[in-house]
């Protein structure tokens, strides 16, 4: 992933289609997630059942989908004169 992308994840249809959901709707993984020392790399989903049967999930399922998407910094967003990013969950703090 290249510094200035973020890579989205979204539920996949049929997931939805048997009441299961991504508990934060989409999941947004900065670049600096992958290959520091605080992780190793895997990405974790948290999934929420609504519907009237049980879910379990395997190794393998497809639950989720994921697009690379590229963004632009504001004016005065200069994250680099910030403290090192150290990546992993809420690792900004902002």
């Amino acid at each position: 992933m290249q510094p200035d992308e973020v890579l989205a994840v979204y539920p996949r249809s049929s997931v939805g289609l048997r009441g299961v959901m991504l508990t934060n709707t989409v999941g947004i993984v900065d670049a600096d997630y992958y290959a520091n020392a605080a992780n190793d790399g895997n990405i974790r989903l948290s999934l929420h059942n609504i519907g009237p049967e049980t879910f379990t999930a395997q190794a393998g399922d497809r639950i989720a989908q994921a697009i690379f998407t590229k963004y632009l910094l504001a004016d005065g967003d200069d994250f680099a004169a910030g403290p090192e990013r150290q990546g992993g969950h809420g690792h900004t703090g902002r």
